[in-house]
């Protein structure tokens, strides 16, 4: 198999406004994809803890697996102003069995450094915090909690998330960071509007003790990755990685696009791959879509496009797709098995220079995880794609 362009599956080259591809003898050549996020990140690194990026420097994160993957989230705000607890907050917080500790380890590095205790106690006890909500509009809560018995928290039972003075009793997602701390997500509709604190209460409805910090108030149907605040709300801006490739890279009459992806939700688009001439006249899309879904394009000329929507069991899992073209066809893998297999015309020679995690244009760029990104200058066997894809 020649792959010409190369990106990730393990092997990883990040500078300030570019990731790198490389080629069949692992050396980073220039195939360099040009990446934007005009605002800080934060990523798990590969132990696990929790790090600063800086402006336009792409994210590789490891959160779900040590091969680690480029990271692409759409712009978010943290509304809520203080993220990791301060000693600002205890005045306001003043409830039974509620301490405050600074400088709590949390085994999750220096981003997150405090904690509001919940001591034993089998009376409700509340935590509040200021943020903005209009009703009506969706949000998505979160927070990171370590146990002191090494249980799993059970939302609805052991502690409530409350939005505008509604609880939210189901739909909790529950992500396990290590050294038994989690990070608890929600998300809910406000049913009115409000200012003062209280956005954010947690109660805890058991005799268990834990920690809480970390907290997170966004507009969306699910949590992205941590925005520290301290004092103000923080925006961390949206992220494209777009502009890799040329015509001597991409072999135009034939060839494979592959990739390994993930989507972000399964309720929100979440945007494109594509191969192209820098237009929608010559291109191969790969592109989530709600409900559970991904859609390949191929499309000569601006006519005779061939499109195919595939339902997955779960675009939020990884994904392995192929797209291979020439020979008067093309064909689409997923998973190890063939999913499309039709005639097609062929791309003319030098046509196909433009390799984005977006559309040509660089718009509708993709927010998902992306653990691998490969181009071969040769049409795979159907043998050679159920391995690759599988």
């Amino acid at each position: 198999m020649a792959a010409t362009i190369k990106y990730g599956d393990t092997k990883w080259a990040v500078k300030d406004g570019n990731t790198l591809g490389y080629n069949d003898e692992n050396r980073f050549k220039p195939v360099p994809f040009d990446f934007t996020r005009n605002s800080i990140g934060t990523r798990v690194d590969r132990n696990g803890l929790i790090e600063t990026i800086g402006n336009n420097i792409p994210r590789i994160d490891f959160t779900d697996n040590t091969d680690g993957h480029l990271l692409l989230e759409p712009s978010r705000t943290n509304l809520n102003t203080f993220s990791d607890p301060t000693d600002a907050q205890k005045g306001s917080l003043s409830y039974s069995s509620v301490t405050y500790q600074d400088n709590f380890s949390w085994d999750l590095g220096s981003v997150l450094e405090n904690a509001i205790v919940f001591g034993d106690n089998s009376t409700t006890r509340y935590a509040y915090y200021s943020s903005t909500v209009s009703s009506g509009t969706v949000y998505s809560l979160s927070f990171f909690i370590k146990m002191d018995d090494n249980s799993v928290p059970i939302p609805a039972t052991d502690f409530l998330l409350v939005l505008a003075g509604t609880a939210i009793a189901s739909g909790y997602t529950i992500n396990n960071y290590g050294s038994n701390v989690y990070r608890v997500s929600v998300t809910g509709t406000a049913g009115a509007s409000n200012t003062a604190n209280g956005i954010l209460k947690i109660a805890s409805h058991s005799t268990k003790t834990f920690k809480i910090t970390g907290f997170q108030i966004e507009v969306g149907s699910y949590a992205t990755s941590y925005i520290p605040t301290d004092g103000s709300t923080v925006t961390r801006a949206s992220e494209t990685c777009t502009n890799a490739g040329n015509s001597t890279l991409i072999n135009s009459t034939e060839g494979v696009l592959y990739a390994e992806i993930a989507a972000l939700s399964t309720t929100e688009g979440s945007g494109n791959i594509s191969l192209s001439d820098g237009t929608g006249d010559n291109r191969i899309y790969i592109y989530y879509f709600e409900d559970d879904a991904i859609s390949v394009i191929y499309n000569i000329n601006s006519t005779g496009a061939v499109i195919n929507n595939f339902t997955l069991s779960d675009i939020t899992s990884y994904t392995k797709i192929a797209a291979r073209w020439g020979n008067s066809n093309f064909s689409v893998w997923i998973n190890g098995t063939e999913v499309l297999d039709v005639a097609a015309s062929n791309f003319t020679s030098n046509t196909l220079d433009l390799l984005n995690l977006a559309k040509p244009d660089g718009s509708g760029q993709l927010e998902g995880k992306c653990k691998a990104l490969t181009v071969y200058n040769t049409a795979l066997t159907d043998a050679e794609l159920t391995e690759l894809t599988s």
